[in-house]
């Protein structure tokens, strides 16, 4: 996994934040044709998406990942306010026209090194399920999704 940010103040890594089938009792392939067929969603270039089946444990290796190389990590899901907002903007706040984003994300607590910052989480098909786009779609399971890219997690 790469953070990377060119201010180099602090490096961010936002995800996509949305229910599992734990939490909401749909299928891994509900959820995956539900994310591809929004157009907010299909507007990201992107060919795989990666569903993470159990947060904690994924905090938990990204969090370690991050402190072995002397880095700590602080979590949290990204506020959406109104342009008239008048408030605090952090790295958790987006202007409510993003909300669509549900993002969620990991902010190191000091600068990363100009070239970006690589955090190494080793094997995850315990606790993810990997969807190829193009396979979906030619199962006709995500009708809108784009054809190339990079994945989303």
């Amino acid at each position: 996994m790469r953070i990377y940010s060119q201010a180099r103040a602090h490096g961010v890594y936002a995800m996509y934040g949305i229910p599992t089938e734990q939490e909401h009792g749909q299928t891994n392939d509900r959820v995956f044709g539900e994310i591809a067929a929004d157009p907010e969603i299909a507007q990201f270039d992107y060919d795989g998406l990666v569903l993470i089946q159990n947060a904690n444990e994924f905090d938990n290796r990204l969090k370690a990942a991050a402190l072995r190389l002397g880095f700590s990590l602080n979590f949290g899901l990204v506020r959406y306010v109104p342009p008239s907002h008048c408030g605090e903007m952090g790295p958790f706040t987006k202007l409510d026209t993003y909300a669509y984003q549900n993002e969620v994300r990991y902010l190191t607590t000091r600068p990363i090194p100009k070239e970006g910052l690589t955090l190494t989480l080793g094997p995850l098909q315990d606790i993810v399920t990997v969807f190829d786009v193009r396979r979906e779609l030619a199962r006709g399971k995500a009708k809108n999704a784009p054809a190339k890219g990079n994945a989303v997690l």
